[in-house]
């Protein structure tokens, strides 16, 4: 069995209440006293986790192009505890994982032919 290596660690976060969401992409939270426009890094409804007044959690983003200063990365849901809603994050604890077993390439998102496929690994020096 292969004992999990892989990890996600966030840095530059700060804690916050979820006011409302404006749309896909932004919502509205309190932070460090003000209302902020932050962005979503999950387009799905989540209209179960991001309710007024839920704790959540967001990362500041040092980005001048950006229109947002924070990306929220998680919410705390009672009976979940906190949940990550970053729809990057499952690819790279993937990514992660896999490179721990040793391939000897490992390419997010390849495309061959005509199809996209999430991971694409190769190992040269395997034993055959």
């Amino acid at each position: 069995m292969i004992e999990p290596k892989s990890m996600i660690h966030y840095e530059n976060t700060v804690p916050g209440i979820f006011v409302r969401r404006v749309n896909r992409f932004v919502a509205e939270v309190l932070t460090d006293g003000k209302t902020e426009q932050v962005h979503i890094k999950n387009t799905g409804r989540l209209k179960e986790l991001l309710v007024p007044n839920a704790r959540v959690t967001l990362q500041k983003v040092s980005d001048s192009h950006r229109k947002t200063s924070f990306d929220l990365i998680s919410v705390y849901e009672p009976g979940m505890k906190w949940v990550n809603i970053d729809s990057l994050a499952p690819n790279e604890l993937m990514r992660q994982q896999l490179m721990s077993m040793k391939y000897d390439v490992v390419r997010p998102e390849y495309t061959y032919g005509g199809s996209r496929f999430d991971f694409y690994m190769e190992n040269r020096h395997s034993a055959a």
